[in-house]
């Protein structure tokens, strides 16, 4: 295994050196411990397909935009200090199965040992992967928290959790079901668009709006079961290029087949 220490660096080397990180496949393991290492710039790491541990430093406060995003970064542990965590920082890492934080950390923890990050105060849920199980305590998955993730499976969301952020699910492969929460109330932009294995989702009665291409493109989706009577706000292309089924509660039909979004759907069962 090829690996790197990196001890006491300038600010400048350690920029270019997280740089060229991103493009060279031979490094499987980082170890970094200068004091001036604080920070782990946008894209540091940004599909970099041979790094296999990242040992982050104790006093590290931020990483960055798309810092481990594509990687194939195993496992992640945020040190108590870090504060900010940007966009898509761990999407598309498709052998990250730990996620924890440090239990001193005030801003994000990874309660009950769930495999993912969540930030403390809102009870949300902001990265997971595929071995996260998500805890009853949280009420929000954020905007991609979930995106490129694979091997989810069978999916099923705690009855607390109220929204799902913009592609919270997007590009999830081997996604084959879902059962929404009963407390569920918004699904939004394309929470779990190009999910081709998705077969089957239960949408359930509390939910309130689908957003713009939520089921966008989930060419294998066959089922889709709503329980409200009254049709859901139901986003422009929500399940566009899909061939699922839609089976409403009885004596509704007339309402979904009239219903924008719901009346693109060729058949539509009452059961």
């Amino acid at each position: 295994m090829k690996t790197m220490r990196l001890l006491y660096p300038t600010l400048m080397m350690l920029t270019a050196l997280f740089t060229a990180c991103a493009y060279d496949d031979g490094y499987e393991e980082m170890t970094l411990t200068n004091d001036e290492a604080r920070e782990i710039v946008d894209r540091c790491y940004y599909q970099c397909d041979s790094l296999d541990a990242v040992d982050l430093p104790f006093d590290l406060v931020a990483i960055g935009d798309y810092a481990f995003f594509g990687s194939s970064v195993t496992s992640v542990v945020i040190p108590s200090e870090v504060t900010f965590i940007g966009v898509s920082a761990f999407n598309f890492c498709p052998n990250l199965t730990s996620l924890q934080v440090d239990g001193r950390n005030p801003v994000f923890d990874s309660r009950n040992n769930c495999n993912a990050i969540i930030r403390t105060g809102e009870d949300l849920l902001v990265y997971g992967c595929r071995t996260t199980v998500i805890p009853q305590t949280v009420r929000a998955l954020a905007d991609y928290a979930f995106c490129g993730c694979e091997g989810l499976g069978q999916l099923v969301l705690p009855d607390n959790v109220e929204a799902l952020g913009d592609g919270a699910f997007y590009e999830c492969s081997g996604l084959t079901s879902v059962v929404l929460s009963a407390g569920l109330q918004q699904i939004s932009n394309l929470a779990f668009s190009e999910c081709h294995d998705l077969v089957s989702v239960v949408i359930p009665q509390s939910v309130r709006s689908i957003g713009d291409g939520a089921f966008l493109h989930c060419g294998n989706l066959a089922e889709v079961r709503v329980e409200s009577i009254t049709p859901p706000q139901c986003g422009y292309v929500a399940f566009f290029n899909t061939n699922a089924t839609l089976y409403v509660p009885r004596g509704t039909l007339d309402a979904y087949a009239s219903a924008p979004g719901w009346r693109d759907f060729s058949n539509i069962m009452e059961i």
